[in-house]
């Protein structure tokens, strides 16, 4: 399998915009605490997405903040048991469209008492060249909106990430 040119937009690094209106009502339905959804409001994070050169099949991911990091790794269309960023555990699926969506379906893991209300969330670049992330929950779409960034700089935290082997080199 190779990646068509609108599934390659999805590679790089990406800097938060905005949040859309309803992004406060999203946290609500996945019932996330006061504290976790101030901080979700209040901060811009980084996202970067590579591929493995050698499979487009392996992704990786990472967010970047002052807050906290989160990276992961993941092979299209193999289910796996993942920890999100706000510390919920769920069955993770993603799949790669045709036309250039990433979808992270979220599934309860039975059992576990740090599973939560399970999204799914679809990535995708605009035609505006922007990263879009629409995320659903219960009868709630929200969406955030990235712009393309390149970070760098001796300290940035992407360096750090890059640096640890824990993320692809773009």
């Amino acid at each position: 399998m190779s990646l068509n040119e609108k599934q390659k937009k999805l590679i790089g690094n990406w800097r938060l915009e905005k949040n859309g209106d309803n992004y406060g009502e999203y946290l609500d339905a996945i019932e996330i605490g006061v504290f976790k959804k101030t901080l979700a409001l209040s901060i811009a994070p980084d996202v970067i997405i590579n591929v493995d050169p050698s499979d487009c099949n392996k992704w990786n991911c990472s967010v970047v903040s002052p807050f906290k990091n989160k990276t992961w790794n993941f092979i299209l269309n193999n289910k796996k048991e993942d920890v999100t960023i706000d510390d919920r555990v769920f069955y993770i699926t993603v799949t790669l469209t045709e036309n250039g969506e990433m979808i992270e379906k979220q599934e309860i893991v039975p059992n576990n008492l740090t599973t939560g209300i399970p999204s799914i969330i679809t990535r995708y670049v605009n035609d505006e060249g922007q990263l879009v992330v629409k995320c659903q929950a219960k009868d709630v779409t929200a969406y955030r909106y990235y712009k393309d960034c390149f970070i760098g700089g001796s300290n940035s935290s992407y360096n750090q990430l890059l640096a640890s082997g824990n993320i692809l080199s773009p």
